[in-house]
C-alpha cells in the first residue's frame, strides 16, 4: 500500500509512537480517513517532533494546520472506491459528484507525492492498485453498488 508506494518499511505494531517520541521519524504522512476525529493537544504536541508532516484529508483541522503540506482529498461521494463489511464482502462504490476544488482521490494524491519524491513506479490507475492489493481475490465475494 502506501508504504510500498513511498519506499518505506512498515513499523511493528505500536512502534510509531516510540519513533515519534524519540524524534527518529523524518516525515509522516497522515491520512485523515475519519473526518471529525479530534487530535488532542498532547497528540498535536507529540507530532511537533516530526520535521515534515503531510496531511491528506477533506477537512481543515488543527492537524492539517500543523502539517507542512496538505493534499486535499476527495470526499466519499466524490471518488470511486471499495470497502469491506463485517462479512468480508468487498463492495465497490462509484462517485456521484465531481471532486471539489483541487481535491482528488487518495490514491492519486499519494501517487503525486510519490512522483514529487522522485519515485516514478507508482500506481497509474485504481484498477492497478486494487490488483496489487488483491482486493478482488476469488475467496472474497464482491457486491457491485451502483
Amino acid at each position: 500500500g502506501v508504504l510500498r508506494m513511498l519506499g518505506a518499511d512498515p513499523l511493528p505494531p505500536g512502534a510509531l509512537l516510540e519513533e515519534i517520541r524519540a524524534a527518529r521519524l523524518r516525515a509522516l504522512v497522515v491520512h485523515d480517513a475519519t473526518p471529525g476525529l479530534a487530535f488532542d493537544d498532547a497528540a498535536l504536541d507529540l507530532l511537533r517532533h516530526v520535521p515534515h508532516i503531510v496531511f491528506l484529508g477533506i477537512t481543515d483541522t488543527p492537524l492539517a494546520q500543523a502539517a507542512e503540506a496538505v493534499l486535499p482529498a476527495a470526499a466519499f461521494p466524490e471518488k470511486e472506491g471499495t470497502w469491506t463489511n463485517d462479512d468480508v464482502i468487498v463492495q465497490r462504490f462509484e462517485p456521484c459528484l465531481p471532486p471539489s476544488g483541487e481535491a482528488r482521490p487518495d490514491w492519486e494524491a499519494l501517487g503525486a507525492l510519490e512522483r514529487a519524491l522522485g519515485r516514478a513506479d507508482g500506481y497509474v490507475s485504481l484498477d492497478a492498485l486494487r490488483a496489487d492489493l488483491g482486493l478482488f481475490q476469488a475467496h472474497r465475494r464482491t457486491v457491485e453498488v451502483g
